[in-house]
């Protein structure tokens, strides 16, 4: 069905299509999931099928302490 609306390719296309969201924190890094942990934050890697289809809880967290 993916191929007949977004053509030849479409399904393989949206199979790779991913959305990122970088994070940048200031302070340390205590905690997070469901993502990657980078020098200065977190990177979240969402399959766009995921978001698309809704068909899975997404969660995500961050915890860090900030510098005062």
């Amino acid at each position: 069905m993916i191929d007949l609306a977004l053509g030849e390719g479409g399904a393989a296309a949206l199979k790779a299509s991913s959305i990122e969201t970088t994070i940048s924190i200031q302070g340390k890094l205590v905690a997070q999931t469901g993502g990657t942990p980078t020098a200065d934050g977190v990177v979240f890697h969402i399959p766009l099928i995921r978001v698309l289809l809704l068909d899975k809880p997404l969660d995500f967290s961050i915890s860090y302490s900030g510098n005062n």
